[in-house]
């Protein structure tokens, strides 16, 4: 657990919270079993104080939620939300896809009052629902950003269900179509977890102790289910003795391998046998090409990209021109590589990518090519950047098919039939 030194009126517990069934790693739900959970405890103040210490533009975030400027249109999604939203690491669209959204009123949030609670009644699951899934229907609005945005204009109704979430309140990854059912499930195991043992009772304690001193959290209420939220987020996040660092992530050793997502480790998934082929019929000519032309460095296997001080990524592979190679580190790379190429396995979760994705936007990370071998497919992503400081990702090419020819205007010259990528005899091979 994150340790802080508490002052003589926090001398008290702190208000605990149980989470009695924490998904030690979140996973698809028919792969789950007893030995996946585990339970876990946070002291809900201590986390409190933390979270509005440390994590800067969360706390920046909660205060536009209670500005007069969001609570000035409660029914629409303005360019602020979308910028606000991204401080919590919601990205992945692009301006011009969410442009018939922006400034237009939503009529399902019509329906909602401002002032619905997720823990006093459940007649409004229908319509924050329907909401949520007309966000969904936009390209790069994942099930954590929708509710990232809509958080904003009913703070007591809708969850912020990322990853952390999800893992800490039991809300799997499920194989059915849609949200809806994400949705609601998540709204029961909620409503469960705040009538579990002593939670409901002490979360009222710290919703009181927060509404008692604005100093806290900089904002003048914070509603119970964004409490809520901050701890189950904490639950996954509390690591001992405070986040890890980037420098100390890079010194690390596999297997297995790690990527450092908020100065926590998350360990990078197997992929299927066909991913190693794949990777190698796409770098070898890659590579060849690359070091013919003398352009730089293509590099995969396990190298590592500094994100900021307590994040990093490892990239399927990427680039680095000769211009950049004063940034390569011991054991990192400490600058944006122009180029990022991502191979798509079926172990990937579509928020965990999106996240992924929206860390190389931050990051300055020109142009990403997504390589999905699946649906036959590479996708070419050209990074834009906007006033308001948010870069997203705009497709600017999309090559698909058995025996396609794919031509990067990134690399002028290089081409490469996708018949002698894709490894198709190695698709359907099993163990035993």
């Amino acid at each position: 657990m994150i340790v802080s030194t508490p002052d003589a009126l926090m001398s008290f517990s702190g208000y605990e919270l149980i989470f009695p069934r924490v998904i030690k790693s979140l996973r698809y739900s028919d792969q789950l079993d007893q030995s996946c959970y585990e339970v876990r405890r946070v002291n809900g103040t201590e986390m409190i104080r933390w979270y509005f210490r440390e994590m800067y533009d969360g706390a920046k975030y909660e205060r536009f939620v209670h500005s007069e400027e969001n609570r000035a249109y409660p029914n629409c999604l303005t360019r602020r939300n979308f910028a606000n939203a991204s401080l919590i690491r919601a990205r992945g669209w692009s301006y011009e896809g969410v442009k018939s959204l922006i400034d237009c009123n939503l009529p399902e949030l019509a329906r909602i009052p401002t002032d619905a609670d997720l823990f006093e009644t459940d007649i409004y699951d229908d319509a924050i629902v329907e909401a949520l899934e007309v966000l969904y229907e936009y390209p790069g609005i994942q099930v954590a950003n929708a509710c990232k945005l809509l958080y904003q204009k009913r703070p007591r109704l809708v969850p912020i269900l990322d990853a952390y979430v999800r893992q800490a309140v039991d809300v799997p990854w499920l194989r059915e179509d849609g949200i809806a059912p994400v949705l609601r499930l998540a709204f029961t195991r909620l409503r469960e977890l705040v009538n579990y043992g002593a939670n409901g009772g002490n979360l009222d304690k710290i919703a009181e102790w927060v509404t008692s001193d604005p100093d806290i959290t900089g904002v003048s209420e914070l509603s119970k289910l964004r409490i809520l939220d901050i701890l189950a987020w904490g639950a996954i996040r509390q690591t001992t003795g405070g986040p890890i660092g980037v420098s100390e992530w890079g010194e690390l050793e596999g297997p297995p391998h790690f990527e450092l997502v908020n100065g926590r480790l998350k360990e990078r998934k197997d992929d299927p046998f066909w991913h190693a082929v794949l990777y190698t019929a796409l770098m070898g000519p890659l590579f060849s090409h690359i070091r013919q032309q003398n352009l730089g460095l293509l590099l995969g296997g396990h190298a590592k990209i500094k994100v900021s001080s307590i994040e990093g990524r490892v990239p399927d592979l990427f680039f680095i021109p000769n211009a950049l190679m004063h940034l390569v580190g011991k054991n990192l790379f400490k600058g944006a590589p122009p180029l990022v190429i991502e191979l798509l396995s079926p172990v990937d979760a579509p928020d965990e990518l999106a996240e992924k994705i929206g860390d190389y936007a931050r990051l300055g990370v020109d142009e990403v090519w997504l390589v999905n071998f699946p649906s036959r497919r590479i996708e070419t992503y050209r990074l834009k950047r906007h006033e308001d400081s948010l870069s997203t990702y705009e497709r600017i090419e999309t090559v698909q098919g058995e025996d396609a020819v794919f031509r990067p205007s990134f690399f002028p010259g290089f081409e490469i039939s996708l018949s002698d990528v894709w490894p198709t005899k190695f698709e359907h091979c099993a163990d035993d």
